[in-house]
């Protein structure tokens, strides 16, 4: 159980947490806490209905829960779809990750290399067993959460306390456009579909308590985030920040302290978590693709997967159009994946066996 709270952080998290604020700013202003309660919410919801369809299935894997919902033939198709939105969800991260990369260390290296060198790295870690990348996943988390919050530590201070002030102001609040793009950073709990069939029956009876309280630290660390971030910048001016986290740290100067150089270190952390959460995606990805094509060995359908990330990561002509599919687009395919096919996998669920019943 442990193992599947950290796996969950690490894929929710993951670049949203470098990313979160950006976009929001223009829409919401201060009032990003609420938008994030909200998505938090939203994803809770989405995570539930994930254990429900599993619960009735008996925790079997995907490729049998929307065959049992749907039929083979339809069943197949849901499985494309599904494994497009984590191709592409995962081909926009990686590539945010490349252009944060190619920006602060390597500006000389061709973008194309970066992705294809992040990619085969990526696909060396989880071509073995499911229990490397979960290891991976445990040390990640808190090489990433600790140092970000000391971080946050030294913001106090040093920003304007009427930067986040009043904390309910509506007047310029675009609710609907704050949550189609703040819930960008909630994804990528697909994950539960191929962890929880791994889960031992007393763990099982406490999935709702773990999910809810992975959601509860994802809400809370991103809130304090983005109020550190409007606090230090304002909300004006964190609207013009590729990487507000980033940047926040980037102005943080300490002289005399044992590292001066906040950035190098946050940097550092950056790539090693957003590494972790796109290699998740890359898991489901192949996972799904040995499902969708019968494949006996996942060695296969990572060959597909990897060309097809490294497609859809070039696909963006820069990382402001690359910004805009993600607040834009992926939103909606959110909506989608996470909340309308689980209902129908449900109601699907209900129908057939209703006539299995009455045969």
């Amino acid at each position: 159980m442990h193992q599947l709270r950290m796996t969950l952080l690490v894929s929710i998290i993951g670049a949203g947490g470098f990313a979160f604020s950006r976009g929001l700013g223009e829409y919401v202003g201060k009032n990003g806490w609420i938008i994030t309660v909200v998505c938090g919410a939203i994803s809770l919801i989405s995570m539930y209905l994930i254990l429900y369809i599993s619960k009735v299935n008996g925790y079997v894997g995907i490729g049998e829960i929307v065959e049992n919902s749907l039929g083979k033939f339809v069943g197949r198709i849901v499985l494309i779809e599904f494994a497009i939105f984590i191709i592409i969800n995962g081909s926009l991260q990686v590539r945010d990750y490349a252009e944060v990369i190619k920006l602060y260390l390597l500006n000389r290296t061709p973008i194309q290399l970066i992705l294809l060198v992040l990619i085969l790295l990526s696909t060396y870690l989880i071509i073995g067993r499911i229990e490397a990348l979960i290891k991976f996943n445990e040390i990640t988390v808190w090489i990433m959460l600790v140092p970000a919050l000391v971080v946050l530590l030294f913001v106090i201070g040093r920003g304007k306390i009427t930067n986040v002030l009043p904390f309910f102001d509506f007047e310029k609040t675009k609710f609907l456009q704050g949550i189609k793009v703040g819930i960008n950073s909630f994804t990528s709990f697909e994950i539960l579909y191929f962890l929880l069939p791994r889960l031992k029956e007393e763990e099982r009876k406490k999935l709702k308590y773990s999910v809810a309280g992975v959601v509860g630290i994802a809400v809370a660390f991103y809130i304090l985030l983005y109020t550190a971030i409007i606090y230090y910048f304002g909300a004006e001016e964190s609207q013009h920040l590729l990487w507000p986290f980033i940047g926040l740290v980037k102005s943080i100067d300490i002289p005399g302290t044992f590292i001066e150089r906040w950035d190098g270190l946050i940097l550092m952390i950056y790539m090693i978590f957003n590494f972790a959460a796109f290699v998740n995606i890359y898991y489901g990805a192949a996972y799904i693709t040995k499902k969708v094509f019968n494949f006996k060995r996942m060695v296969n359908s990572f060959s597909i997967v990897s060309v097809l990330f490294y497609i859809g990561s070039m696909l963006p002509k820069n990382i402001l159009e690359n910004n805009a599919l993600q607040d834009n687009f992926l939103s909606y395919l959110f909506l989608i994946n996470n909340i309308v096919i689980p209902i129908v996998l449900i109601i699907g669920l209900k129908i057939r066996r209703g006539r299995y019943e009455e045969a």
